[in-house]
C-alpha cells in the first residue's frame, strides 16, 4: 500500500494497526497504547509491543511483536533498498535455509529515498529467549549459566549452530553475542540434547553457495566462542 511520500507492506491478518492509518507519519506508530521503549540510539529505535490478529483458524489473538525504526547510515553499498527492506528479505531468506529468524510482519519506508530516510519493521518478538551474551558473560565469568545445559554441552551445541549457519550459506557479517538469541530450555531428540538458536539484526547478511573459510573465520571472531 501506498500514501504519500510511504509505502507499506503486510504480512498475514494483523487487525491493528491499520497500516494505511500510519502511513503519514510512520513514527506515531511508536504511540501506540501498551507498547515499551526497549532501546534507542544513533541506528534507531526498538519497542516492544502486542498487535491484535488473527489464527489459523480466524480467532483474535494477541501477538508479541517488536517495532523497529532503522536510522539511514552514513556509508551504505545499497542505493535501491531501505535498511528494513533488506532485513525483511535477508529474514525470508534465513527462514528459508531453515535457520530460526523473527518473522517480518510489517514493512514501511519512503517511496522516493528509501536510502535516504528512516525505514520501519515490525517482526515477531521471540518472547523467552535471551541474548547469546549473557550466556558467554556466564560462562567467561564462570557463573551458573542461564540455560539448562554444563558449558561444555552449551560450546558445543554453539559452534554447531555456527556450523549450521554456514552450511547452509549464510554469512551474517555481524555474528555478535547480541545477534544470536537462544532458548534456555533443551530440547531433547533421541537423548540428545538441543537448543533453539535464533538470528537477529541481518540486514548486513549475504548469501552464498559455499561460505569461504575466511568469512566463517570473520563471523566467528565476532561470536569469541570460548575456548
Amino acid at each position: 500500500r501506498r500514501h504519500g511520500k510511504w509505502r507499506g507492506l503486510i504480512r498475514g491478518a494483523i487487525l491493528t494497526p491499520a497500516i494505511k492509518d500510519y502511513l503519514d507519519d510512520p513514527d506515531s506508530l511508536f504511540g501506540l497504547p501498551g507498547g515499551k521503549n526497549i532501546k534507542s540510539s544513533k541506528r534507531g529505535r526498538l519497542f516492544e509491543l502486542d498487535l491484535d490478529s488473527l489464527n489459523a483458524v480466524g480467532e483474535k489473538v494477541s501477538l508479541p511483536v517488536i517495532l523497529k525504526r532503522m536510522n539511514t547510515r552514513r556509508f551504505i553499498s545499497d542505493r535501491t533498498q531501505s535498511r528494513a527492506a533488506k532485513a525483511w528479505n535477508n529474514s525470508c531468506k534465513i527462514i528459508q535455509r531453515g535457520i530460526q529468524a523473527p518473522v517480518p510482519l510489517i514493512l514501511i519506508d519512503h517511496v522516493e529515498s528509501p536510502t535516504c530516510e528512516p525505514s520501519y519493521m515490525v517482526v515477531e518478538n521471540l518472547r523467552g529467549y535471551i541474548p547469546l551474551r549473557h550466556v558467554l558473560n556466564a560462562v567467561r565469568s564462570g557463573k551458573s549459566l542461564p540455560i539448562d545445559v554444563d558449558r561444555n554441552t552449551f560450546v558445543r551445541l554453539l559452534a554447531g549452530f555456527v556450523r549450521e549457519i554456514h552450511k547452509n550459506g549464510i554469512y551474517h557479517r555481524d555474528l555478535t553475542g547480541g545477534n544470536i538469541l537462544l532458548s534456555p530450555h533443551v530440547i531433547h531428540t533421541e537423548k540428545v540434547p538441543r537448543l533453539k538458536f535464533a538470528l537477529i539484526d541481518v540486514a548486513r547478511s549475504r548469501f552464498r553457495r559455499r561460505v569461504s573459510l575466511l568469512d566463517r573465520h570473520r563471523d566467528l571472531s565476532r561470536v569469541r566462542l570460548p575456548a
